[in-house]
């Protein structure tokens, strides 16, 4: 029976989830453990699976945006019998942490293929496993390792900082004082997440700024920023931000979702533009039909005044939430949908929630 108070028992039972697609179950059981056990950053990772899975990709972004390698510490005995049970990635990586953490580098790196094996672009295994090699003094593969991860997931901090400890170890001193900038530049973006999330966004818009001065063209730092714009209400730099995003990166929904929910919902009319927020959004529907860009639909479309099809639309989207098992994001929904069945635009583009 699955102890309701173990940040451990619903981390697990939403990775077995997650492992079987059962992608509403997971998103409860880990929201369940985030909220048991905040400190534990490698729920963020599985989150953002889960939601990738049911399609919310902003959802997605916003969790994997946070993600970090401390799992939730189990409670019970039984949780490492559970583990062992499971033949996934996610426990292949617990397992090989374990193993880490006990000094048995052989056997980490074991499990780490593994779990590779299963999920080969997970940048937290191929992290680890560059680790283990490193321990068995294996540079080269550790190096390879750790440069597949930067290869696949820029983002990965850690893996810029490893691959620098190899570099400086080899005499490489140039190289890896490149690749030690490049770890600063990404802890930067994770800084500038938590400061603009913690009532201070001020000090995120520098941070972000920090970090784009030293990388321009880093997407993730782009959005942080226009987002964090969104914050300050700065409306219509945000808008300009997004623009200017959507046309160096027209292909990537992140940047032209976030600015027709802009453009629909802004609360300063001057930044408002029904018509151009439709036109975005009906882009987006011919590529990607989740519940956040049908929300932006209904605003769009309740922004020019159609408010019965927005109401349609609306009540489309939260029937779909409630049979995904989206509970959280539901109340939201409904807040909208009687603004629009009074004949009301949104004038909240994102909530808090919703903002990276």
């Amino acid at each position: 029976r699955l102890d309701p108070n173990s940040a451990a028992a619903h981390f697990g039972a939403g990775r077995a989830a997650l492992a079987k697609r059962e992608y509403p179950a997971a998103v409860t059981h880990l929201e369940k453990a985030l909220a048991l056990e905040p400190q534990a950053t490698a729920t963020h990772y599985q989150l953002a699976m889960a939601y990738r899975g049911l399609g919310e990709l902003p959802r997605a972004e916003t969790q994997l945006a946070q993600k970090g390698t401390i799992e939730p510490r189990p409670i019970d005995p039984l949780m490492r019998a559970f583990d062992e049970l499971l033949e996934s990635a996610e426990a292949y990586n617990v397992r090989g942490g374990r193993e880490l953490e006990s000094g048995n580098w052989s056997a980490a790196a074991e499990d780490f293929r593994k779990g590779l094996a299963l999920k080969p672009d997970d940048p937290s295994l191929r992290h680890r496993l560059g680790t283990a090699l490193y321990q068995l003094g294996d540079a080269a593969g550790a190096s390879e390792q750790f440069r597949e991860v930067i290869r696949t997931s820029p983002e990965f901090a850690k893996a810029h900082f490893s691959l620098g400890v190899v570099l400086a170890a080899a005499g490489r001193h140039q190289e890896a004082i490149e690749s030690f900038s490049n770890a600063l530049t990404h802890d930067g973006l994770q800084l500038a997440r938590v400061l603009a999330r913690s009532g201070q966004p001020l000090k995120g818009l520098a941070e972000y700024q920090q970090v784009l001065e030293r990388d321009p063209a880093m997407k993730e730092a782009l959005f942080g920023y226009a987002m964090t714009l969104i914050r300050v209400q700065r409306y219509g730099a945000a808008r300009d931000r997004l623009r200017d995003a959507v046309k160096s990166y027209p292909s990537d929904p992140v940047f032209s979702h976030g600015l027709a929910r802009l453009l629909a919902a802004a609360p300063d009319a001057r930044v408002r533009n029904g018509l151009q927020a439709k036109a975005l959004v009906d882009e987006l529907l011919k590529t990607e039909r989740s519940i956040d860009v049908g929300a932006t639909a209904a605003m769009a479309l309740a922004e020019l005044g159609e408010f019965e099809q927005a109401v349609a639309v609306q009540r489309d989207v939260i029937a779909t939430a409630e049979s995904g098992g989206l509970h959280g994001v539901v109340a939201h929904l409904i807040d909208n949908l009687k603004l629009y069945e009074r004949r009301q635009p949104c004038r909240i583009p994102f909530t808090d929630d919703e903002l990276p």
